[in-house]
């Protein structure tokens, strides 16, 4: 008995050595993780151009701003509390606010503290309601790009480091092109 229960024991080490072998052979032959892809890409089934009816108490100075981003998070989408992470990284965007959809509202107010999101306007959207209504987004995560309470764009995004660099750049583009069209007036 005892030799069957010793050969049995040294069949079993033998076959975990291989398996842990075989799963270090395995792990090997996978390739290293590459630089994190990132990404902006517009919405196309938004209307550009859409100035809501209404806004919430709480972004109440968005559509008084030249320039806005609202970003559109929900308190059940992974990838929203991973920006909501983020943007711990970004309490200086200025131009920035918050629309938080939730199921429940609780939901959203303990987002924005978990995050320390508290220094950004920011509305609770329960059910998402006002965002679908205003500006026919049922997704997140969105950010709206309004100029003067004027929708002109709608991404969904990787990240906000590569978000707020490339609305920046574009910015630039219609300030510069703004300038031109004010020089071209003054020379006529």
């Amino acid at each position: 008995m005892i030799v069957l229960l010793s050969a049995v024991s040294l069949v079993l080490a033998i076959a975990i050595v291989v398996l842990f072998a075989m799963m270090g052979e395995l792990a090997s032959r996978i390739p290293e993780p590459g630089p994190r892809r990132t990404w902006m890409e517009p919405i196309k089934d938004v209307q550009l151009g859409r100035i809501p009816e209404s806004w919430p108490p709480e972004l109440a100075q968005v559509p008084e701003r030249d320039h806005s981003v609202v970003l559109v998070l929900s308190t059940v989408c992974s990838s929203c509390r991973a920006h909501g992470a983020e943007l711990e990284n970004h309490t200086d965007w200025a131009e920035a606010a918050l629309v938080v959809s939730t199921p429940v509202a609780a939901n959203a107010e303990a987002f924005v503290a978990e995050f320390g999101l508290g220094s950004f306007p920011h509305y609770v959207d329960e059910g998402g309601d006002w965002v679908r209504a205003e500006f026919e987004v049922a997704s997140s995560p969105v950010a709206l790009v309004l100029r003067s309470g004027r929708l002109v764009g709608a991404y969904s995004f990787s990240d906000l480091d590569t978000l707020r660099s490339r609305l920046h750049e574009q910015l630039d583009r219609i300030e510069d092109s703004r300038a031109d069209a004010e020089k071209e007036v003054e020379t006529v």
